[in-house]
């Protein structure tokens, strides 16, 4: 049995890099939406006692069938009798719909002072008036990060601690004064730079270029800051409803929110919220601060304009209101009509409005009297119908879906949720809608790659229980994929990087959105060497996987790469082989070095991704691997193994490598690992296999693994 070395002892040898710079599937099955429905009649009031039979339901334009059917939870003293119901309802020991769940939200990485003590105010008003003494409220406060103020308690007085307890300073990245102090900065530095551009002397013109670096500076830095304010925010408000998924009957998330600035994310976290939130049966509910407290907005395209401005007011545009919301009012204004034109006279597309429009809740804005707000969030809680059915389109592609509910009669207002992201089931936590249609575009055609990027990858360790993919992509340094931009080149580049098993379950996935820019100067390294992305997948166990890369560019261009990782043998058939990784450069680094897979760095050495397994005769190659499920002598401490390897070219044994290089895998019993270099002087160009082959003593069994590379 081959003795445990120990790491300490051990030294490579730094070199440098010598080289030159199957399908997604998603399962079909069949799935039950649940759509809440609030009707209200002219005047304002829920319309009780209506039935299945009085509602018809469509997606996609293609009526569905109501499986199940329940009324109001409290109905008004005047209500007819309802009908006999043509279809089934789902039976039950009792009855969920008289729980409710309300989670109040304090949004407070972009709030004011001032806004900040109106919604405390404003909530704990909520909490006093509208809230019942059999309903659960949660508390949350989002800032630069997540805190949970209060669990879902029935305690009026512990939910309005818990709000008091929020500190009136600010803890988010950039509030909204800070921002516009900041675009104002670089308006002053532009009004400089074209001042300065003007007098035509070379001091003035290193000034001016001076002043522009300054506000470059200031732009990067508020495009970052906005970026990160952003994917918080959603993140929250995305965990939210999906921890609220196993909750029964409707919930309400009430946020209080001046709005966030919009950014390349803004448009996937709506779709991500809105999704989780349909999925959960969870409606969201904004309330602006700013116009509570009379203030007027600063957040451009949010802000709902003056007291007479900015609204629609002719019966044309009301007209218009109604159909977009499926709503069939003729002629007058009714109470709900009045309602919308003062709670959403934004039709701009902001993100949380358009997140409490197609959850089904509602935008509330520029509107100092609380009071009417309040009461239409409980009454929403309360009053509502709620069906079910089992869509008859079964391809979940990840497309959107949109629901539409009529109902018998004129004269009704009708508020449900819009739509849903056909996501299969178990992939909705991992893969947001905008990367579930990508992927679904290129399994069924409609996305043509123009470009095949250049895949490398292996599975190694990365704790004592998980493992990690480092991955790299590599693009040709053409022009087909970015486009021109001032004084450079630029590429929105959104990435989706999956990992699925044997069976096409997504195990794991990388997804993200790139706005890369490079200077003329930049670009022509680009165009020499090419462009490495270097990104990493985790897993939670040894297992064969296919492994994609989608690349679509804002230039209309698009990239497909696969690659199969084969893991031979099962968690019962003993000691087994991870992928066999190959470098021709390592350094000397204590820490992770930037860009590098953290998998990639063992001990004091980062091990280098290559772009491909193309090597040179004169590079000396490190090898890494581990071994897992392996037993080991009591006694000793020596793995019950035999390690052996082998450089192959074809059928033929060119080379047997020493395979003593063994090292315990930290905070593990069963993990080792082999890591050690080899010169490659000698062998001829051409193609050649390493082979590792591990034989388990304990449970008499063979495994074998290799990977194929070339010398030039």
């Amino acid at each position: 049995m081959p003795a445990i070395k120990s790491l300490a002892a051990f030294l490579l040898v730094p070199l440098l890099c010598a080289q030159q710079s199957d399908p997604s599937r998603f399962k079909i099955q069949s799935a039950t939406v649940v759509v809440d429905v609030i009707v209200t009649d002219r005047k304002g009031n829920v319309v009780p006692g209506l039935t299945a039979n009085d509602f018809q339901v469509s997606e996609n334009g293609v009526q569905q069938k109501i499986l199940s059917f329940e009324g109001p939870a409290l109905s008004t003293p005047n209500a007819r009798p309802p009908a006999e119901p043509a279809v089934s309802v789902q039976a039950g020991s009792f009855s969920t719909r008289s729980l409710r769940m309300i989670t109040l939200v304090l949004d407070i990485s972009d709030m004011r002072g001032a806004s900040l003590k109106t919604s405390i105010d404003a909530a704990m008003q909520f909490v006093d008036k509208a809230i019942g003494v059999d309903d659960y409220v949660a508390v949350y406060a989002i800032g630069s990060e997540v805190r949970l103020l209060v669990p879902f308690s029935r305690d009026k007085q512990k939910v309005n601690e818990g709000l008091q307890s929020l500190s009136r300073g600010n803890t988010g990245i950039q509030t909204a004064r800070g921002r516009s102090g900041t675009v104002a900065a670089m308006d002053s530095l532009n009004d400089q730079i074209a001042s300065l551009s003007k007098a035509g002397d070379s001091a003035s013109a290193a000034l001016a270029g001076m002043a522009e670096v300054e506000r470059l500076t200031l732009q990067t830095e508020m495009a970052f800051q906005t970026t990160m304010q952003t994917r918080v925010l959603f993140r929250a408000l995305r965990a939210i409803a999906q921890a609220s998924g196993n909750l029964p009957g409707r919930k309400n998330v009430v946020l209080f929110s001046e709005g966030l600035p919009t950014s390349t994310e803004t448009d996937a976290g709506v779709a991500s919220v809105v999704d989780s939130a349909n999925r959960a049966n969870v409606a969201f509910y904004v309330i602006d601060p700013s116009g509570l407290s009379g203030e007027s907005g600063v957040m451009g395209s949010f802000d709902a304009g003056g007291a007479t401005g900015g609204r629609r007011s002719s019966q044309v545009a009301r007209d218009n209101a109604n159909a977009a919301r499926n709503t069939d009012v003729v002629g007058g204004d009714s109470k709900f009509d009045v309602a919308f034109q003062r709670m959403n006279a934004d039709s701009g597309r902001d993100g949380l409005r358009n997140v409490a429009d197609q959850t089904g809740g509602l935008l509330i804005k520029n509107q100092n009297e609380l009071k009417a707000s309040l009461e239409r969030i409980d009454r929403d809680l309360r009053e509502f119908y709620t069906l079910t059915y089992q869509p008859q389109d079964s391809n979940y592609d990840g497309s959107f879906r949109k629901i539409k509910v009529d109902v018998a009669g004129g004269g009704h207002t009708i508020r449900f949720r819009k739509g849903y992201y056909a996501l299969a089931a178990g992939e909705e936590t991992k893969v947001t809608p905008a990367t579930a249609q990508l992927l679904a575009s290129v399994e069924n055609g409609s996305l043509k790659a123009s470009l095949k990027p250049r895949m490398n990858a292996a599975i190694v360790f990365s704790s004592p229980t998980e493992l990690s993919v480092p991955i790299s992509i590599w693009l040709p340094g053409d022009q087909s994929w970015v486009s021109k931009a001032d004084k450079g080149y630029a590429a929105g580049i959104t990435m989706a990087i999956t990992a699925r098993d044997e069976n096409g379950k997504l195990v794991d996935i990388f997804q993200r959105f790139v706005d890369a820019r490079w200077s003329k100067d930049e670009w022509k390294g680009v165009e020499k060497k090419g462009l490495q992305i270097v990104s990493s997948l985790t897993i939670p166990k040894l297992q064969s996987l296919d492994v994609e890369a989608v690349l679509q560019f804002s230039s209309g261009a698009a990239a497909v790469g696969k690659t199969k990782l084969v893991v031979p043998g099962s968690d019962e058939s003993g000691a087994r082989l991870t992928s066999l990784f190959m470098t021709p450069r390592v350094d000397v680094s204590p820490t992770v070095r930037e860009g590098d897979p953290p998998a990639l760095h063992i001990a004091n050495y980062q091990l280098t991704l290559p772009i491909q397994a193309q090597f040179a005769s004169s590079d000396k190659l490190t090898v890494y691997f581990g071994m897992d499920n392996v037993s080991m002598d009591a006694a000793s401490g020596s793995p019950k193994i035999n390690l052996a390897l082998k450089l192959k070219s074809g059928d033929k044994v060119v080379k047997e490598l020493p395979a003593d290089s063994l090292h315990a895998w930290a905070q593990s019993t069963n993990r080792i690992f082999f890591l050690d270099q080899f010169d490659l002087a000698g062998l001829a160009p051409g193609t050649y296999k390493l082979e590792a082959t591990l034989r388990d003593l304990a449970k008499k069994t063979t495994t074998v693994n290799g990977t194929d590379f070339s010398i030039q």
